[in-house]
């Protein structure tokens, strides 16, 4: 049987050449390979998994549950080369991210329109965009009429 480490650099270049990029994970990983050497262990665990995934305790468990997403990809492939592997069941540290609070109008504020055309704005920091009225909208492209044969010419 392989490293731990050795059968993580082998599952990152195997998804890095299918494309993925794998930069988080990644380097999540093979913290996790090391932690799992200081430990003497060869093979992925539900318990090292959990223990190393709630290593740093002063993170947020979004950060917990991130932690043991990677873990879980790698051991789902990694129990096909090793029989030993457990892979974690979902669930074992969920994690449901906060909901935006919504902005409610008051009954003064939805009576009344913007001063003046364009000054409402909607602001989508999450994504990077700005939602706006003042955008141009793009000119629709003319097409041209396209001739359908018709069965009188013999087509």
């Amino acid at each position: 049987m392989t490293s731990l480490r050795q059968a993580v650099q082998d599952y990152l270049s195997l998804r890095r050449s299918l494309g993925f990029k794998l930069r988080c994970a990644g380097a999540l990983l093979l913290k996790f390979a090391a932690f799992a050497e200081t430990r003497g262990t060869e093979y992925v665990t539900i318990s090292l998994a959990l223990e190393w995934a709630t290593l740093p305790p002063h993170q947020k468990p979004a950060t917990w549950a991130d932690r043991l997403k990677a873990v879980r990809v790698f051991a789902r492939y990694q129990q096909a080369i090793d029989a030993r592997t457990e892979v974690q069941p979902f669930g074992l540290l969920p994690y449901r991210p906060p909901r935006a609070r919504p902005y409610l109008y008051t009954a003064e504020e939805s009576k009344y329109p913007p001063a003046k055309p364009g000054a409402l704005r909607l602001l989508v920091p999450q994504r990077g965009l700005i939602a706006t009225d003042q955008r141009q909208k793009p000119k629709p492209r003319e097409t041209a009429a396209r001739t359908v044969p018709s069965q009188s010419q013999g087509w």
